[in-house]
């Protein structure tokens, strides 16, 4: 796509928002990394400088140049690779950590970390002593229905825990485990169990909270914000997160309230949101023919995806609309030749009013409706010639996106 045709961007401070996925999104999300590393951005990473108090606020303005992406939006799985990049880890050690094929990996001085093993990701959930007790001195649910028999029997939390991930994030990752001590700003988003809350874990605490549905919280280590996110249910149990020495609450996967926390980026002062995520529903190839031949895994993925569609469809039509009403509104002002001092007042008042920043862009990647692997192929593998060949379609799919815009860093 030749320039003159490509959509002009302007931007001061970038964001980068990874969505869930499971193993599959983790390969997806570096190959995306790589991508905007060879499109000239960079990721700061490591310890700050001069480490800031806690729940400092207000939110701090743009201190990097735009291609430096400071902030981190992550759940489940994109949790754990924005934490790596916050980490000051290189998204080519990442890449060299499962490349087993040395024409995979990247030639180069860079730091070796450990690679994640299946003993880490798919922890046993033993029980302790205690509910184990409970369990066995219980007496059976003789349900009325097929329903309560099986439900009120089936008292377990979880197949595995993410505990082993904490582990590995914490032994060998993690060049502390306090947000507030991190050079960028990192956000690991969470599900409270008991509460139909989202909970934001970031440097900042709930002064940033802007409705009972959505809190922010500094009180979290990030190797438990990062296991909290990434307990997905049914595969994995609730994670437990100390909050403090008195208080502690049980979380589930970030991602069970929306997919693609944009917000928080937004409310950073971001203006330009990269946002990475692998939910594409399967679109009808004679080929392969129909879902209903796969049996019941398969309807169910194609399910989940197609909901989750939807949400990302919606915010982003919502945007969009939002945009066409102030264009419409400036449009009428030119066209009845009001004064432009009204006209000013007003789009700051109907900005203000609808949550709008017009100066706001986003960019979406996302697989493919060709790309089969993305959706056939498994979430939990850590086989290194699947994720070689995910990765290659992230690079491949943000690099097509990337060619869509001419991007312009603006001095904030």
């Amino acid at each position: 796509m030749t320039g003159r045709f490509r959509q002009k961007l302007e931007f001061s401070k970038t964001a980068l928002v990874c969505s869930g996925g499971a193993t599959k999104a983790a390969a997806f999300h570096i190959g995306v990394s790589l991508a905007l590393r060879d499109k000239g951005f960079s990721f700061v990473g490591g310890l700050s400088d001069h480490t800031p108090p806690v729940d400092c606020s207000p939110y701090p303005k743009p201190k990097y140049h735009p291609l430096q992406i400071a902030t981190y939006v992550g759940s489940s799985a994109g949790a754990l690779i924005v934490t790596m990049l916050a980490a000051g880890v290189r998204i080519e050690s990442v890449i060299n950590s499962f490349a087993e094929s040395t024409q995979f990996k990247i030639p180069g001085e860079f730091k070796t970390i450990p690679r994640i093993q299946y003993r880490d990701m798919l922890a046993l959930n033993w029980p302790n002593k205690a509910s184990l007790l409970g369990f066995l001195t219980r007496k059976p649910v003789l349900g009325k229905t097929l329903e309560s028999l099986i439900l009120g029997n089936l008292k377990t939390s979880g197949i595995f825990t993410t505990k082993g991930l904490a582990a590995y994030l914490k032994n060998h990752i993690l060049p502390t485990e306090h947000l507030h001590e991190l050079k960028p700003d990192l956000f690991i988003v969470g599900t409270q169990l008991d509460h139909s809350r989202k909970i934001i874990f970031g440097r900042f605490g709930t002064e940033k909270t802007f409705d009972e549905y959505c809190q922010y919280a500094s009180n979290a280590s990030i190797s438990d914000a990062v296991a909290a996110s990434m307990s997905l249910p049914l595969i994995y149990a609730p994670y437990k997160v100390q909050h403090g020495d008195s208080k502690s609450r049980y979380y589930i996967d970030g991602e069970i309230r929306e997919t693609l926390s944009t917000h928080v980026a937004k409310e950073n002062g971001c203006d330009l949101i990269i946002c990475s995520y692998t939910h594409q529903p399967y679109h009808f190839k004679k080929e392969i023919g129909t879902l209903n031949q796969y049996g019941l895994p398969a309807i169910i993925i194609q399910a989940l995806y197609q909901a989750i569609e939807q949400k990302v469809y919606g915010a982003r039509k919502a945007h969009e609309n939002k945009k066409a009403a102030v264009q419409t509104v400036r449009d009428f002002f030119k066209e009845k030749k009001y004064p432009e001092a009204d006209l000013d007042e007003l789009i700051v008042q109907l900005q203000s009013r609808i949550d709008f920043n017009e100066k706001l862009n986003y960019l979406f990647i996302h697989p493919e409706s060709k790309d089969r692997e993305m959706f056939f192929g498994e979430h939990f593998t850590l086989n290194p010639a699947v994720l070689q060949n995910v990765v290659s379609i992230g690079y491949k799919r943000a690099m097509a996106e990337l060619r869509r815009y001419e991007l312009v860093p603006v001095a904030s």
